[in-house]
């Protein structure tokens, strides 16, 4: 290990430093950006500056066809205002450039210049305006601009805040940032890009908006989606790969660690590694031996009965998710909560859709189902909710779904707690030469009970074997346990079972109508996958240090001369 270590250290110290060459440099930029209804975005831009050499400082911006640039003016850090001379000469003596500014354009090629005056530390502040800076796309509108890029000199700290004539966030737009490492977030209204190590390379922003609100943007991508923006954008990219710069170097030192650590980490995942459900005295369930079980279990309490099927392994993954979600419609829908209607959509060929019809003022004991039941009515339109609303409603507040599930199991173990089902128990395991004490939940024999009632109820509901038993039972009673099957994946099936053991049973069903259980399996599956698949698109978080694409404007260059 010594040896180790002193191989490390000599190699830490053979490796080659950046030298600065020149003591000229960007200590910090800040850029506000604020875009008008018309799509017309005012920077303010100022760097914070050493400077030792040159006579003129210069940001160029490329790609700017179709978006015309203004420079509005140029001051600095004495208060002084630079005169606008229009066309900028570069040619000129430094005395000639002195508290002046101007433009250089050549198609859609811009150079935004101004004399440096004096050295020393200095302040620069630039505000000029771009029009059509949003972007019309073929399916919605958005902004692919690169603030900076390919700097002559090291910048340090960059802070990029962009707002709008609305306020920006997670529920009408979708973000996502190129070229640095450092994080791109919804802030205060806007839109915030950071790094503390931009160096010479680009900070992009990409960003997606909900509405086309913007009377005068860009039309020159009008014919492309907004989607294959994206993904050229995102190749390459750690939003691809799932890496940022920052996680690689940590995957890289992990990894030297692991090799060191690696016996250990082996032999405390053997020792400490614990999977599923652990009940008192070691019990077991053997599921598919349990004998079948007709009374609906834990007392009808669809909470408890999810989180136990989920924790046997009976309903599982996202499916589990859709199945709560599909059983509660069947709730609502047989206690008169939510009416649901067949409509057609369609002048030539008619299409068979249905509305949910909601009450507004339903009321519900647990604040799990009130909390459940309030999104339907959030995304509902004056009571009356369609599957694609909902599915657009999940896609924007993909989290509040994800944390109302967290909270689902979150209380549902407190409540096993308190009631008797689980306790904490301090057990002992041998790691190496020492018994370490650890905390583990184990299950009592309520709860395994209540866990073979579950599985019996799921084998009872499967078997086909027991008609003339199921035949016994009343329509009511089997609307209510259709409510369970359908939170275990299974309500499709005994439908087709309960059509031959009872045929008269669609027409006295309280789900009679249309084919319900279709409609809900289909109805939770598309709103859930939306939910899911939102978790990963354009919420801001970390930028990637890589990819972008093409198509954006602005970058190009910038620095002293």
């Amino acid at each position: 290990m010594k040896r180790l270590l002193s191989f490390l250290t000599v190699l830490l110290l053979l490796m080659p430093t950046a030298v600065d060459a020149s003591s000229t440099k960007v200590n910090n930029i800040g850029i506000t950006c604020q875009i008008d209804q018309n799509g017309t975005a005012t920077f303010v831009e100022k760097w914070d500056m050493d400077v030792s050499e040159g006579t003129e400082g210069y940001k160029i911006f490329n790609g700017m066809n179709d978006q015309p640039l203004t420079l509005i003016g140029v001051t600095d850090d004495r208060g002084v205002t630079y005169k606008n001379i229009g066309t900028w000469d570069s040619d000129v003596s430094r005395e000639s450039k002195i508290n002046k500014c101007g433009l250089i354009k050549d198609g859609g090629h811009y150079e935004l210049c101004f004399g440096l005056g004096d050295y020393g530390t200095r302040s620069y502040t630039m505000v000029y305006q771009i029009e059509h800076f949003v972007n019309q796309y073929k399916d919605q509108q958005g902004i692919n601009y690169a603030f900076i890029s390919d700097m002559s000199l090291d910048v340090a700290d960059v802070t990029i805040h962009v707002t709008g004539m609305t306020p920006y966030s997670k529920e009408n737009a979708k973000i996502w940032a190129f070229g640095y490492s450092g994080s791109v977030n919804f802030d205060n209204g806007g839109v915030t890009l950071k790094t503390d190590s931009l160096g010479s390379n680009k900070m992009q922003l990409l960003m997606g908006l909900e509405s086309n609100s913007y009377t005068s943007p860009n039309k020159r991508h009008a014919s492309e989606k907004f989607e294959d923006v994206v993904k050229d954008a995102k190749e390459g990219s750690s939003y691809s790969s799932g890496m940022s710069k920052a996680a690689m170097i940590m995957i890289f030192i992990f990894i030297i660690f692991v090799i060191v650590m690696l016996i250990f980490i082996i032999a405390a995942v053997i020792v400490f590694s614990d999977s599923g459900v652990v009940f008192e005295n070691g019990r077991i369930i053997k599921g598919k031996e349990v004998t079948p079980f007709r009374e609906i279990p834990c007392n009808k309490d669809i909470f408890l009965f999810y989180y136990l099927a989920k924790k046997l392994g009976i309903i599982s993954g996202d499916e589990s998710r859709e199945n709560l979600v599909s059983g509660f419609i069947l709730k609502w829908v047989r206690d008169g909560i939510i009416t649901i209607r067949e409509k057609e959509n369609g002048a030539i060929v008619k299409k068979k859709n249905y509305d949910m019809y909601l009450d507004v003022d339903a009321k519900f004991e647990n604040k799990q189902e009130t909390a459940l039941y309030k999104m339907f009515i959030l995304a509902s339109k004056e009571g009356v909710l369609q599957t694609k609303a909902f599915q657009k409603w999940c896609s924007k507040h993909y989290k509040k779904i994800d944390d109302w599930f967290t909270k689902v199991d979150n209380v549902t173990e407190d409540s096993m707690n308190k009631n008797g089902y689980a306790k904490t128990k301090t057990i002992y395991k041998r790691f190496l030469f020492w018994n370490i004490p650890r905390d583990r939940t184990v299950w009592t024999d309520k709860a395994y009970d209540q866990c073979l009632y579950v599985w019996g109820f799921n084998n009872f509901l499967e078997d086909e074997d027991n008609m003339k038993e199921k035949t016994a039972i009343e329509v009511k009673l089997w609307d209510e346990y259709l409510i369970f099957a359908a939170v275990l994946g299974i309500a499709d099936r005994v439908e087709k079972q309960l059509k031959v053991a009872i045929p008269r049973y669609e027409e006295t069903s309280t789900y009679n109508s249309f084919p319900i259980y279709y409609y809900t399996h289909t109805f939770a599956h598309n709103s859930m996958s939306a939910a899911s698949s939102a978790a990963s698109a354009g919420q801001g978080g970390s930028s990637s240090f890589s990819g972008g694409g093409g198509g954006f404007s602005g970058g190009g260059g910038g620095g002293v001369r």
